[in-house]
């Protein structure tokens, strides 16, 4: 049975960063990770402004897979998986901008990390409401 699910990109990494219970992984017919930086960037901000980003289309399925987070060799398991099937490049995208590792750029193979200016983001009067030293 379908079943449509709203998570928050907080519920999404945790689900990604994978439990006992439930793996995520891709199928053996995905392509490669292949976002640069700046589509990584547009991403976050457009989540910042409150645009939606798109849908993810999972399954759940027991078989061959790569790994979400790793080398893009074929494994076989017989535990259940969660198959990502569409929106591996948001994905990973959020999870190297939030997950604190960064990603590694597909072409130089040089680590990237993303840094986001929150006094571009809030008004002041928001910043000054967080700020324990304002008066």
């Amino acid at each position: 049975m379908s079943q449509i699910d709203v998570l928050s990109v907080e519920a999404l990494l945790s689900r990604i960063a994978a439990s006992a219970k439930e793996r995520w992984v891709l199928p053996l017919a995905q392509r490669a990770f292949v976002w640069k930086e700046t589509q990584i960037s547009r991403l976050v901000d457009s989540l910042l402004q409150g645009f939606p980003v798109g849908a993810l289309l999972i399954s759940d399925a027991i078989g061959h897979h790569f790994e979400l987070a790793g080398d893009r060799v074929a494994v076989h398991s017989h535990t259940r998986q969660v198959h990502l099937l569409d929106g591996q490049q948001r994905s990973l995208s959020l999870s190297a901008a939030f997950g604190g590792s960064g990603w590694l750029d597909p072409i130089s193979g040089r680590r990237h990390q993303l840094w986001i200016n929150l006094t571009d983001v809030y008004p002041q009067s928001l910043r000054d409401a967080f700020n324990p030293n304002h008066t």
